[in-house]
C-alpha cells in the first residue's frame, strides 16, 4: 500500500495525464554547497508533446548502493569494490531511487520574486553568483512547469507535501 504522500503524487500524474521518468545519471555533487557526493537522476515530465527535463539530487541517506565503512561521508558507490585484503564497503540499507513524491514535492511552479535582491535576502544568499544562479534556476523551473500545467494544476502540484 502506498503512503498518502506517494498516492498524492501518483494521483496528480494520472489526473494530469503526465508521465514521469526517472533515470540514474551519475554520482557527484549536485548542489554548490554539497560536501559529499550523492546520486543524481535525470527526470522528465512529459505531457503530450511537451517535456521538461531536469536533474534531481537524491538525499545523501538514500544515495549509493554501497557506503565505505558504513557511512556516506566516507564514500558512496553504485557497485561494491573489494579492497585487498579487506572489503571496506557496506550495503546501504536505505538505498533507493527517488519516488514520484520525492520529485514532485520539490517542484514549484509559482515564482513570485521579480527582484533578485529580495530573493537573495529571503533565502539567505550572501554571494551574488550563488543568488543569481539559484534565482535563474527557480525562474526557469517555474516557466517550464507553467508550460506543462495550468494555474489550477500548479496549485495542486504545490499541495503535494
Amino acid at each position: 500500500m502506498l503512503s498518502k504522500y506517494v498516492q498524492q503524487a501518483h494521483d496528480f500524474l494520472a489526473k494530469t495525464n503526465t508521465i514521469l521518468t526517472i533515470v540514474y545519471s551519475r554520482t557527484g555533487k549536485h548542489f554548490p554547497q554539497d560536501k559529499y557526493p550523492r546520486d543524481i537522476y535525470i527526470c522528465t515530465l512529459q505531457r503530450g508533446s511537451r517535456k521538461y527535463t531536469f536533474d534531481f539530487g537524491q538525499s545523501y541517506n538514500c544515495s549509493g548502493k554501497w557506503w565505505r565503512y558504513g557511512k556516506y561521508e566516507n564514500g558512496i558507490s553504485s557497485k561494491k569494490y573489494s579492497d585487498f585484503p579487506y572489503s571496506d564497503w557496506n550495503k546501504n540499507k536505505n538505498y533507493s531511487a527517488p519516488s514520484a513524491y520525492d520529485i514532485l514535492s520539490c517542484l514549484d511552479g509559482h515564482f513570485d520574486y521579480g527582484d533578485l535582491d529580495n530573493f537573495a535576502k529571503d533565502f539567505g544568499y550572501t554571494k551574488p553568483s550563488q543568488a543569481i544562479r539559484a534565482f535563474e534556476a527557480c525562474k526557469k523551473q517555474a516557466d517550464e512547469l507553467k508550460m506543462l500545467f495550468n494555474d489550477d494544476e500548479l496549485v495542486e502540484l504545490s499541495e503535494i507535501n
